[in-house]
């Protein structure tokens, strides 16, 4: 299921992110993030208006994907970036492009 995201799902969020950071050259944070980190993230993206999904299969947090603003110019006001993050076990069934 694809649903917005909710305050208990940030730690799983969290971990699928450290998952990227730790093991692959996909992020280029250098340290991984706790859970209030990944909090004042998630609501720095929805409070700019922009949404934040995960998609949860059978009780777990599988992935997650959100959009931000591309650019501040104003040609870019109707574009965003994307962003989308699978747990290794849910690569290549669709989640992501559902997300």
């Amino acid at each position: 299921m694809i649903r917005a995201i909710q305050k208990p799902d940030i730690a799983s969020v969290a971990k699928i992110y450290n998952y990227y950071i730790e093991n692959t050259i996909a992020s280029y944070e250098e340290s991984t993030l706790d859970t209030a980190g990944m909090t004042e993230r998630v609501r720095k993206v929805i409070e700019d208006g922009f949404p934040w999904l995960v998609a949860e299969i059978d009780g777990v947090i599988g992935g997650y994907s959100y959009g931000y603003m591309w650019n501040t110019r104003s040609a870019y006001s109707h574009s965003a970036e994307v962003t989308v993050y699978l747990l290794p076990d849910y690569f290549r069934k669709g989640i992501g492009t559902q997300l």
